[in-house]
């Protein structure tokens, strides 16, 4: 009885009967998103790693004869790659691009400006009781005075 409940063995129920305008309706709703383009242009930020010789787009004569604007793809390609971010952009875009982007220092340092940067940690009574008051402030925890917890067996 508490097989019947759990529904282990019971007969299959037929798929449900839907209608042929539900039906019309999700295959439109799919068929709205498909696109089907009959002419294609690689990616022009990258070279391709194998020769293809099924190819169109290949550097081949046979792919030449196949792609009508295959020399002024060629130009981009090394176009692209030739140039990097700082000749594409007059500043950085992201902000991972900021970091380097200015390679030349805003002040060039000289001998006689070694001052500025090195500043040696002088010691004076002030400065004695701060290393006093840090010394004292790392100290062993306190013991547990609570309550201990023991198993009973």
């Amino acid at each position: 009885m508490a097989a019947m409940l759990k529904g282990e063995d019971a007969a299959p129920r037929p798929p449900a009967i839907v209608s042929y305008a539900f039906e019309k309706e999700l295959i439109n709703r799919q068929n709205r998103f498909i696109r089907l383009y009959d002419s294609f242009l690689p990616s022009l930020k990258r070279v391709p790693i194998a020769i293809k010789f099924w190819s169109k787009y290949d550097s081949t004569a046979a792919g030449r004869s196949g792609l009508p604007n295959f020399d002024h793809y060629c130009a981009l390609v090394e176009k692209t790659i030739a140039e990097g971010p700082r000749d594409r952009y007059p500043e950085p875009v992201t902000e991972s691009q900021c970091y380097g982007w200015h390679f030349e220092p805003f002040y060039r340092y000289e001998g006689r400006d070694f001052h500025l940067l090195y500043h040696p940690k002088k010691r004076s009574p002030i400065t004695l009781v701060g290393e006093k008051i840090n010394a004292d402030r790392i100290t062993q925890r306190p013991r547990f005075a609570g309550v201990p917890f023991k198993l009973t067996s």
